[in-house]
């Protein structure tokens, strides 16, 4: 029987002669010996004679010359790296010592330069006195090996740095063991320093830790055990549990269950937030915002009781000098007397609605409404209110009206109206005779329409305009016959702001003012006033966004009927995927966990809790950078700095205006 060459040295084999069972014993070894990555080896150690044999040396880089040369034991140690040598050492000399096992991973420097990880298991042979004569053993390549359990332990200070970071503790409970396992920070939550603390004369640290649950709680906290259990169902509960000093904390846990075939609970896998803080911050929020509305209620009762006591005698006042104007047994000067009496109450109505407008914006209780308007239409009507008080005095009106754009904004329509007449009417009154006042409406860019009134009037010094917006401050005015309540400018400003836009004046003493007011304009499907959800419902009309890829959106929402609004709206689209957090606690949990393309939020429901919410999302670093919408009920200038500095990149109105939904989510993510 012919015997195959093999890349060792075994050409004499070949001379002798073998049964055929001998034969088939060699051909095993032949090919044990010629695996990639392979090698056996021997050591006399009488002699220090060391053999090796197999592919593992050329892998190394060395020929077969080079390996018939390694025959020292001395020559194979310096191909040790040096930081292994002694430890490698060791370990034979224990073997010899005790008869333990040769297992050991050691670096072998390649011909090339550089190492190679390698592996290697041995025994030795003894005499009849238990004395070594050699030492045989197996050594494979350990490279790829070494290569994945360095993976695994970048990987595993990897994950225990981000658990510290976020100061969440990770826990698992074999259920069928009934054995509890958790980090420490777990631990740490409630001031313990190790495992054995907490299970200090219970069964185990789960009997423990369910001891320490206030009563109160507990009973929700089985619940959710036995909802688990039972449903399959993700156990989510917050709830306090006494730490080492016996004060309790605020803890949230979540896990979810692994189950086998059967449906049996092997084992439950989780997480423990310790979120005292933010029930601390949650609870002051809710006193501070319980006073605040007390105090604006208190407030706004006493300015709706005075302004009902005041209207009562001033409508009295002003029906009898109505009364008295027609009254024929007057003489001219007494009916003089009596239009100055009436020109005095009305003036004085006005400021008391003024008074209440201004206290409602300070309160945060302008409601407004925001829709695509065609800002020509209302200036229009302006411009027809204003005419009898500008003919009056002599003033001319002109408009100047870029037809050849749409000339659409996002404004709520009865407060812009509102805004153009104080607007006009100062124009009017701080004007001289024969002026005029001009009113231009134009697109000044993609995003915005600009309303410019313009007049020849008085002017306001460069020194006073800084005053121009601060409540009943009439700049001087009022030692004049011009009336006025120093608030009218200050609700403009106000309202404008509210309603997204931005207001500016520029003037120059005696040549007259220009305001400007600039507000988002509508373009694109946002155009379409008849475009609601239920239109989109009913006719089953989709949108799809202008995206490489779909999107998830987490919706953080409190309330029930909004999420579901929101639902069938995000069905109708088709690149967009909508989840929804009912809580701010699982909101924060999602963003976490699911890193959504886009936050959405909703600070005219619920603002506190959202703002508390933003806070713990930017302490993130995982968090932070997620683009986040929000619904508010109109926002001041200050109002939006203050939103923009928290990372909101967009303002949307409700109730919901989709194409302006859509158009945020196109820029965030395009």
């Amino acid at each position: 029987m012919s015997v195959k060459q093999f890349p060792c040295s075994l050409e004499w084999l070949s001379n002798l002669q073998f049964s055929d069972q001998q034969l088939q014993t060699i051909n095993r070894y032949r090919c044990l010996m010629g695996i990639d990555g392979f090698a056996f080896w021997q050591w006399h150690q009488a002699s220090q004679n060391f053999s090796i044999h197999g592919e593992l040396c050329k892998l190394a880089g060395y020929d077969f010359d080079e390996v018939q040369c390694l025959t020292q034991v001395n020559q194979v140690r310096g191909l040790f790296h040096p930081d292994d040598l002694e430890r490698s050492v060791a370990i034979i000399r224990h073997h010899a010592h005790h008869n333990t096992p040769i297992h050991l991973s050691f670096r072998l420097q390649r011909k090339t330069g550089g190492y190679m990880w390698v592996t290697t298991m041995a025994n030795s042979l003894r005499d009849d006195s238990g004395i070594i004569t050699d030492i045989v053993g197996v050594a494979f390549d350990a490279s790829a090996l070494h290569r994945t359990q360095e993976a695994l332990r970048t990987a595993e200070l990897r994950l225990q740095r981000i658990m510290n970071a976020c100061n969440d503790g990770i826990w698992e409970w074999d259920v069928i063991n009934d054995r509890m396992e958790c980090s420490d920070r777990v631990m740490q939550h409630l001031g313990f320093n190790s495992y054995d603390e907490i299970a200090l004369g219970a069964k185990n640290a789960l009997q423990g830790w369910t001891r320490r649950i206030h009563a109160e709680d507990y009973p929700g906290f089985r619940k959710a055990v036995r909802k688990t259990y039972e449903e399959q169902s993700t156990f989510d509960v917050a709830y306090r549990v006494a730490d080492r000093d016996g004060i309790y904390r605020w803890v949230r846990t979540r896990a979810v269950g692994g189950y086998d075939e059967l449906g049996q609970l092997m084992v439950i896998s989780g997480t423990n937030i310790d979120i005292t803080e933010i029930k601390l911050a949650q609870d002051r929020m809710e006193r501070a915002r319980d006073d605040a509305e007390s105090a604006n209620l208190s407030k706004s009762k006493f300015l709706s009781g005075m302004s009902q006591e005041l209207r009562t005698p001033m409508n009295a006042i002003l029906g009898y000098a109505q009364l008295f104007e027609f009254d024929t047994n007057l003489t001219s000067q007494q009916r003089t007397n009596v239009r100055e009496i009436r020109k005095a109450g009305e003036h004085l109505i006005q400021l008391i609605d003024d008074v209440l407008d201004l206290s409602k914006i300070e309160s945060g209780n302008v409601n407004l409404t925001l829709e695509p308007v065609n800002i020509p239409d209302i200036a229009r009507d302006c411009v027809a209110l204003s005419q009898p008080q500008s003919s009056a005095l002599g003033i001319s009106f002109n408009t100047e009206i870029d037809e050849s754009e749409d000339l659409i904004a996002l404004c709520d329509r009865v407060r812009l109206k509102q805004v153009l007449l104080n607007l006009f009417s100062n124009g009017i009154k701080y004007n001289r005779t024969a002026g005029w006042v001009n009113v231009k409406i134009f697109v000044l860019d993609e995003d915005q329409v600009c309303i410019s009134v313009e007049d020849n009037g008085y002017g306001i010094s460069e020194a006073k305009q800084a005053e121009l917006f601060q409540p009943f401050n009439r700049l001087g005015a009022e030692k004049t016959a011009i009336e006025g309540s120093g608030v009218g400018l200050v609700i403009t400003k106000s309202l404008v702001e509210m309603m997204g836009g931005t207001i500016s004046v520029y003037s120059q003493q005696d040549i007259g003012s220009c305001f400007e007011i600039h507000l988002p304009r509508c373009e694109s499907f946002a155009d379409d006033v008849s475009l609601s959800i239920d239109s989109i419902i009913d006719e089953n009309k989709t949108f799809s966004l202008d995206l490489q890829s779909p999107k998830k959106i987490l919706f953080i929402e409190d309330s029930a009927a909004n999420a579901r609004l929101m639902s069938k709206l995000f069905h109708h689209i088709n690149n967009l995927a909508l989840e929804v957090a009912d809580e701010p606690l699982l909101g924060v949990y999602k963003a976490r966990t699911e890193k959504p393309d886009v936050l959405l939020l909703d600070l005219a429901e619920n603002e506190s809790d959202t703002l508390e919410v933003i806070k713990i999302l930017n302490s993130d670093s995982d968090t932070k950078s997620i683009p986040k919408l929000a619904f508010v009920n109109g926002a001041s200038r200050a109002q939006e700095q203050k939103l923009a500095e928290l990372g909101i990149v967009s303002l949307l109105s409700k109730p919901i205006n989709i194409g302006q939904l859509m158009n945020a989510l196109q820029r965030v993510l395009k």
